[in-house]
């Protein structure tokens, strides 16, 4: 091939590569406006996590019960510009989802080529429990998010050409990933796994970009250390709880941890000394005799009270007495304030 050849044939490949990355931008865009019309129109009412991680939203501290502090900022940041519907609550799911597809559309047209790129926004955005992520705000999205921008830049790092400032964000990324679910310090044991299996990154083992990773990341924890320092390490004990009680945890997770997290911010308001001494147990306890004694006392008259029993009580009540029902149980609602009112009395 001549040498114009060549050159047309480049160019043409570049100018069909941002053909792709162009389609890709618009397809994310389009995907954006609809997903924010979607949450706006209220269809789709809040879910569990939602509600209770709203509260905490509301009484902004520096780690939670059972999540650190990030998704109470997010709900936050959301309901500050939208106000409290769902539209606040939610707002920052399609941003992130938006975000996450430039990253992978950028990245795979940087390594591959644009049109992977463009398929795997694609595959990103037909994915189910991503699909589901870029509408509900909750601890994953954001997880997923800071997860993914870690991976991409720590592959940035551990080439030949990697800077300290790439493995700088690496830790901060993955410090970030950590303030929004746990889990995320399992990516620290798969850089690990990487070194291992990867024969030319472990020449940066020698330097101190990885370790000055670590150290932010460590940095990045510090707000979780400190809350639960202060209420008794009570983060520890709701883990291991959980390993101790696997099979039931995941049978009972979503009522259980509903009831808990709702629960507790009224103790921590009633009994701010005492609150860090109240296991989960003693929580679910108390509520289980609370709601004893309201079905104690909801349950029906006897039915014969309701009953025309003669001619004799007819007449005392009228001919054109009617028998009535018998008296319906309480509802949960009724249920949860007298509960309420019990409680306020004692």
């Amino acid at each position: 091939m001549t040498e114009s050849q060549i050159s047309d044939s480049s160019a043409r490949i570049e100018r069909d590569s941002l053909q792709w990355l162009h389609l890709g931008y618009l397809l994310i865009a389009a995907l954006f406006v609809f997903r924010l019309f979607y949450i706006s129109s209220g269809k789709l009412e809040l879910s569990e996590d939602e509600a209770y991680q709203w509260l905490w939203s509301k009484h902004l501290a520096l780690s939670y019960y059972s999540k650190p502090p990030m998704i109470a900022l997010a709900q936050f940041t959301g309901t500050a510009i939208w106000g409290d519907r769902e539209l606040g609550v939610r707002f920052l799911s399609p941003v992130i989802a938006g975000l996450l597809s430039v990253l992978l559309l950028r990245f795979m047209a940087k390594e591959v080529s644009a049109v992977a790129g463009f398929w795997t926004v694609v595959m990103s955005t037909t994915a189910p429990l991503l699909a589901v992520g870029s509408t509900l705000m909750t601890v994953d999205p954001l997880l997923v998010l800071f997860w993914t921008a870690a991976m991409v830049v720590g592959w940035r790092a551990v080439q030949s050409s990697g800077t300290t400032g790439q493995w700088l964000a690496t830790g901060l990324l993955m410090g970030l990933g950590f303030l929004s679910k746990y889990t995320a310090a399992i990516q620290i044991a798969c850089f690990a796994l990487f070194f291992l299996l990867w024969k030319p990154s472990r020449v940066h083992l020698r330097r101190s970009g990885p370790w000055l990773a670590l150290v932010v990341f460590v940095l990045c924890m510090t707000p979780v250390l400190i809350w639960n320092s202060q209420h008794g390490w009570i983060t520890v004990e709701h883990v291991g709880e959980n390993a101790r009680h696997h099979h039931l945890t995941e049978r009972l997770r979503p009522r259980r941890a509903l009831v808990l997290d709702l629960q507790r911010p009224i103790l921590l308001e009633r009994h701010p000394r005492h609150v860090e001494q109240i296991g989960d147990t003693e929580i679910l306890d108390h509520l289980e005799r609370e709601r004893a004694g309201v079905q104690d006392r909801c349950k029906p008259r006897d039915r014969r009270q309701h009953v025309r029993h003669d001619a004799d009580g007819a007449g005392k009540r009228g001919d054109d007495a009617r028998p009535r029902p018998p008296r319906k149980p309480c509802s949960n609602r009724e249920d949860h304030a007298y509960a309420r009112r019990s409680h306020d009395e004692q």
